[in-house]
């Protein structure tokens, strides 16, 4: 017998042991009247029994705690009704204002009942009701608006109206129309209620369309319960059920069914699970005490249960693993046959060594084949590296062969240092990029600064500010670097003064003092936005960090 078949017998029998007891109720009352005085302290058990049955589920089952919490709260406002109608019957019997004023009890209940129903659907798969709280803030302003107009009604008389033609004070309560919309507004959070459990089944797709329409049945049966006793003013002479009992136990037997079909998420506890189970598992509390285990599984020590909860898997023995999960301040160990993967292993170190030499093998034709890779590699590189600076090494070529006939070899041999310090600065920074993809502004700020050193040392006032960090594009540092040795080499190396500010977002000046500038000639490629603008004695080159398409 499953789990549910189980529960659905329980709200089987708990309905007929009502059923039992309220025709005694109704026996008793007919034939015996106030005779019995027994009579309200059998019933009274008999509710308090039925709400102690329904607690024990929640706790048991449910396993969201808000939810938890909401539906302890009906169930804590069900038993204050009866405690109250127990009171009714026996100690306050004769003491009509005491009577009257405790019968306002019913509506309190009729309130925030239905209202703690909405609040427990909210909480269905949540963990926190504070959205909800704030949308729901009307709500709570119509109950509360309701529960003023109950406490006061002796003055306005707008729930229940005072028939003159009888004898006052009495506890003849004649609904008004305020009755009416009062329980009109709690039938309203009731189909709200249950409309949010459809909604929220409908979305994670429940079984059937049948299943999801399933807690609008609530609605027809306390339509169904009530309508008679609405006809009738709620006077009437016969009834079963009394009518107050009657609307508790369809509230709390729709709870208890929506669990049952899964509408409401539950815990059984799994216990037909672990006894049924041919795995090895139990679950244990925090203090490694067996809380549920299966009927083949071995205990663990303390010392190997505290190994396990900080490591999440061990050896037990050569042949076993323990596991470990932790959920809802409990651990769930299980252990796992590791008798194949023992074997598998014993298998592949029988043949490792018949693998080692085709192993080898490999290796050797991985070695060479990378060899290959890096020597292609090197050479795609020192191919680029070498159509890159040909116009420099051209230059340096040229300038070298005039050596014998150049007249002036001072100025020659500053103009050869200079293009060949450039050309190794920039092979530096251009093999950075190619290896790392990258290109920091310290490597570009020691290239940089080395060439300017180089300038002064020929003879040419150069000054450096480079107030750059972080990355920014290799190409562009590289072509500003290009900028500044095709300056020097367009003004044919003759400069009265070079500045080269590096700003903070990356951008350059480049400042040059010369009488007859030949900027005209430098022939620019401006593939990043690039500008020049001619200054007192000289002219300055502006570039950014914007690649121009």
């Amino acid at each position: 017998m499953n789990e549910a078949r189980e529960r659905l017998y329980d709200i089987l029998i708990a309905t007929a042991f009502l059923l039992l007891m309220s025709i005694y109720r109704q026996y008793s009352l007919i034939n015996y009247g106030s005779l019995d005085s027994l009579r309200p302290f059998i019933m009274y058990a008999t509710y308090v029994l039925l709400m102690v049955w329904w607690a024990s589920g929640i706790i048991d089952k449910v396993t969201s705690d808000i939810l938890k919490q909401c539906l302890l709260v009906i169930d804590l406002m069900m038993f204050v009704w009866v405690t109250v109608r127990l009171l009714q019957d026996t100690v306050l019997v004769g003491n009509v204002a005491a009577l009257r004023w405790t019968g306002y009890i019913i509506l309190y209940e009729a309130l925030f009942i239905p209202h703690a129903g909405l609040y427990a659907a909210l909480a269905l798969g949540r963990n926190s009701m504070k959205k909800y709280n704030r949308r729901m803030r009307w709500t709570n302003l119509v109950t509360g608006i309701f529960t003023i107009l109950a406490l006061t009604d002796r003055f306005h008389h707008f729930i229940f109206y005072i028939d003159p033609s009888e004898p006052q004070p009495n506890t003849i309560y004649h609904p008004n129309i305020g009755f009416y919309l009062l329980i009109a507004w709690a039938l309203l959070l009731v189909i709200g209620r249950v409309g949010i459990i459809f909604m929220r089944n409908s979305s994670y797709g429940g079984d059937s369309l049948r299943m999801r329409l399933f807690p609008f049945t609530e609605v027809v049966l306390l339509l169904i319960f009530a309508v008679p006793y609405i006809l009738s003013n709620f006077v009437v002479k016969y009834e079963i059920i009394e009518f107050t009992v009657g609307v508790f136990f369809i509230d709390a037997i729709f709870w208890e069914l929506c669990s049952i079909t899964g509408l409401v998420p539950t815990n059984t506890n799994y216990e037909e699970v672990f006894k049924n189970s041919s795995l090895s598992m139990q679950i244990l509390d925090k203090s490694g005490k067996v809380v549920v285990a299966s009927d083949n599984s071995r205990p663990i020590g303390r010392i190997t249960f505290e190994e396990l909860a900080k490591e999440g898997t061990i050896l037990r023995d050569m042949n076993t693993e323990l596991h470990i999960h932790e959920f809802d301040n409990n651990y769930l160990v299980w252990e796992k046959d590791i008798r194949d993967l023992n074997d598998i292993i014993a298998d592949l170190k029988a043949t490792n060594t018949l693998l080692e030499s085709e192993s080898d093998l490999l290796n050797e034709e991985l070695r060479v084949s990378g060899e290959k890779d890096n020597i292609a590699t090197k050479n795609e590189i020192y191919d680029t590296l070498s159509t890159e600076i040909e116009p420099s090494l051209y230059l340096l070529k040229t300038l070298i062969s005039y050596r014998k006939t150049e007249t002036d070899k001072k100025v020659l041999y500053k103009k050869i240092i200079i293009i060949g310090l450039y050309i190794k600065r920039r092979l530096n920074l251009r093999l950075i990029h190619l290896e790392t993809g990258k290109l920091s502004a310290e490597d570009v700020r020691i290239s940089i600064e080395d060439m300017m050193n180089n300038a002064r040392k020929c003879g040419i006032p150069a000054s450096l500010s480079f107030s750059v960090a972080g990355e920014h594009d290799p190409n562009y540092y590289i072509y500003a670097f290009d900028v500044i040795e095709n300056i020097m080499e367009n003004e044919h190396f003759d400069i009265e003064e070079m500045t080269v500010l590096f700003l903070d977002d990356a951008s350059c000046e480049i400042r040059i003092k010369k009488e007859i500038p030949r900027h005209k000639w430098l022939g620019l490629t401006e593939e990043y936005a690039t500008s020049i603008e001619d200054e007192k004695n000289g002219y300055a080159v502006y570039l950014r960090e914007e690649v121009m398409v």
